[in-house]
């Protein structure tokens, strides 16, 4: 027997004279806790039955309706359901045509229901949609309402203007531990006022890279922040600090730090053009748990890979490294690391070799 929210999705898509989506029927047939209809491009005349009915899906956990083209008015009918969605952790709405509009729809939520909303929300993507600056004060009563500890605002078109208005409001990001700001036309002024808002004891994924306005020194604001957690630990797990004009030594600084982050993994320094061997030196002796390292575009450290001996290399625990330069100059360089790489790991190493370029990893 067809399920409530199947008959009543099918009903609202004839009311609307649109033959229900056979695809959507089959997934909706399969929904427990957890509703994905990623990557599926449906488009807002087959997403907004749904977004009428799925207020009977009680028991959902996870909602993810990222990459359908979705627009503010769609998701105003969404916001209309959000407040019987009591058991909603996870919501992804990357990958949309979302502006400030649907977040000023979501506010109102909030603002407007006399029982609280949204509660055990802890999970939002908002990346990837075209939210802008306005959006900001929009997002900060959302802040206010939710306890959230995963928020994405990657590529929402936030520019260095973002805090340019006298009514400036923060954001509450007092419970995030996992943050991305990247790919926004961002400088350092502004990734530091996100900084101060979020609480380095907590942060176990943290994504400042590629903002296209970064200059010189805000490693050194990375390490200002750093320095605010007290005496507690770092739980960092993922660093990415990609084209932020990091230096040699703002590295150095900033690995006094991140030699307390006993689970930390994955460090993104690609693209910091000024780097040379001796922050790859640095980085993997001084974080020992690091399996997972970029070092794409920064072409200098190529130059003296050789000084990096088997010893070293013995030392660490990389299941990936990434590299960039000029090979065909520094071919011996290249030759002794491909070589100790798939000495080191036998049969399980790989190793991926274009012209200016090296991946090295390793079997699953």
């Amino acid at each position: 027997r067809p399920s409530v929210c199947v008959v009543l999705f099918a009903h609202r898509s004839r009311s609307l004279i649109l033959a229900p989506s056979d695809e959507l029927m089959k997934i909706l047939e399969t929904v427990s806790i957890s509703l994905s209809l990623a990557n599926l491009n449906l488009g807002d005349r087959k997403i907004s039955p749904l977004c009428r009915v799925i207020n009977r899906q009680l028991n959902l956990h996870s909602l993810n309706l990222s990459g359908n083209f979705i627009h503010d008015d769609c998701f105003q009918v969404l916001c209309t359901s959000l407040p019987t969605l009591e058991n909603l952790c996870d919501l992804n709405l990357s990958l949309n045509q979302l502006t400030c509009v649907s977040l000023r729809y979501l506010t109102e939520v909030f603002t407007q229901t006399p029982t609280p909303v949204l509660a055990n929300l802890t999970k939002l993507d908002l990346s990837h949609n075209p939210l802008g600056n306005e959006s900001l004060n929009f997002l900060s009563v959302i802040t206010r309402h939710l306890k959230l500890k995963t928020l994405n605002l990657a590529d929402v078109d936030f520019t260095g203007g973002l805090f340019a208005s006298e009514q400036q409001a923060d954001l509450n990001l007092d419970s995030v531990s996992n943050f991305d700001v990247g790919y926004n036309r961002l400088g350092n002024d502004e990734i530091a006022t996100f900084l101060s808002w979020l609480k380095p004891q907590n942060i176990e994924s943290l994504n400042l890279g590629d903002c296209s306005e970064i200059g010189e020194g805000l490693v050194k604001s990375v390490v200002e922040w750093m320095q605010t957690r007290g005496n507690t630990g770092l739980p960092l797990k993922v660093l990415n600090l990609s084209r932020t004009c990091a230096t040699d030594n703002e590295i150095f600084e900033l690995l006094r730090y991140l030699t307390i982050a006993s689970q930390l993994f994955s460090i993104n320094l690609s693209y910091n053009a000024s780097l040379t061997t001796p922050s790859l030196r640095r980085v993997l002796e001084s974080c020992p748990t690091v399996t997972h390292l970029n070092l794409t575009g920064c072409d200098n450290i190529v130059k003296n890979l050789e000084c990096c001996t088997e010893e070293f290399w013995n030392g660490v625990r990389l299941r990936e490294l990434k590299l960039s330069g000029d090979f065909e100059k520094y071919a011996r360089a290249k030759e002794t690391v491909v070589n100790m790489w798939k000495s080191i790991h036998n049969g399980g190493a790989r190793v991926l070799q274009l012209r200016n370029f090296l991946h090295f990893s390793l079997v699953k």
